[in-house]
């Protein structure tokens, strides 16, 4: 491995997760999203 190979290079697109209109857990979130042939995207997490 080259040393260029094991350094960490972050991406030259900023993060553009601010510009998604993220709904809360809801029955209407989930009726939005079937009206609109849209897929839910669930992110679980946890601190042990």
């Amino acid at each position: 491995m080259t040393e260029a190979e094991g350094e960490f290079h972050f991406s030259p697109r900023p993060n553009r997760a601010s510009e998604i209109n993220w709904h809360s857990w809801s029955p209407e979130a989930f009726e939005e999203a079937n009206q609109t042939g849209k897929p839910i995207l669930l992110s679980i997490s946890a601190v042990w």
